[in-house]
């Protein structure tokens, strides 16, 4: 009975929120469908125009930021890295692990999101007709090989914080040699963030599509994003099918 009950509760939370998704484009063709809303895309070209004249001083204040960025947090983790060295207070100990995961992971995290900022500035401008020099050029290129450089840096010095790990960075093999060098703990810990970002992935992606559909409503822009967002949310449902039957695969095995 209670099993009937959760089942019917499933089935009409979902139709709700077919009903609402339905209810919501409805109105939304209904008001836009006919217009060419003008105002909206010549607000929207006046914003992407101000970036594209302002590449320069955006892709130099975002250069500065990522050196600082990774300067900061590559001596803030050297000088935990060398206080667990000599640490024998096993509380402490835990503590400065700890820090040293949470100030790694925010690094790579931060220029990865520097990264996407910077790469997207540049295919806009020059997407927007924006002249090509080799100032230009160069404002991108720099700021890009300043991420595998830090990189390598972070990686060897949690390699000398524990001797344990394994991996070369830059190499083929290294996210699976790494991760075959951790304990138990970490890899649950992957395996549960890896979880949550499938999960997440998974809304991001449904609901990019639905944007974009509603957005050809608002912007002449074509079949084109439409087929981008409807492709990547095809592919990441195969990856996924794929891996749980390969899990599945190896767990009868």
């Amino acid at each position: 009975m209670n099993r009937t009950k959760k089942e019917g509760k499933g089935f009409s939370a979902m139709g709700g929120k077919l009903l609402l998704g339905a209810v919501i484009g409805g109105i939304i063709g209904y008001m836009f469908g006919d217009s060419d809303s003008a105002a909206v895309e010549e607000t929207a070209n006046y914003l992407l125009d101000m970036t594209v004249k302002a590449y320069r001083p955006v892709m130099m204040i975002l250069t500065l930021c990522m050196l600082l960025l990774n300067l900061l947090f590559f001596l803030k983790l050297r000088f935990c890295v060398l206080q667990a060295e000599v640490c024998r207070d096993e509380e402490k100990s835990d503590l400065l692990d700890d820090k040293i995961d949470r100030i790694s992971t925010l690094s790579l995290s931060g220029n990865g999101v520097f990264y996407i900022l910077l790469f997207f500035n540049y295919v806009l401008s020059y997407s927007r007709g924006e002249r090509t020099d080799i100032m230009n050029v160069l404002l991108f290129i720099v700021p890009v090989l300043i991420y595998p450089v830090f990189y390598i840096l972070i990686v060897n010095l949690l390699k000398r914080h524990d001797p344990s790990k394994k991996g070369v960075p830059g190499s083929m093999r290294f996210q699976k040699d790494w991760m075959e060098s951790c304990d138990e703990a970490e890899k649950m810990r992957t395996f549960r963030v890896s979880y949550q970002t499938n999960i997440a992935s998974c809304y991001i992606i449904s609901i990019g599509f639905c944007t974009t559909a509603i957005l050809a409503l608002l912007f002449p822009v074509g079949v084109f994003a439409l087929f981008i967002t409807a492709l990547m949310w095809l592919a990441q449902t195969i990856i996924n099918g794929y891996y749980n039957i390969k899990s599945q695969k190896e767990k009868m095995m």
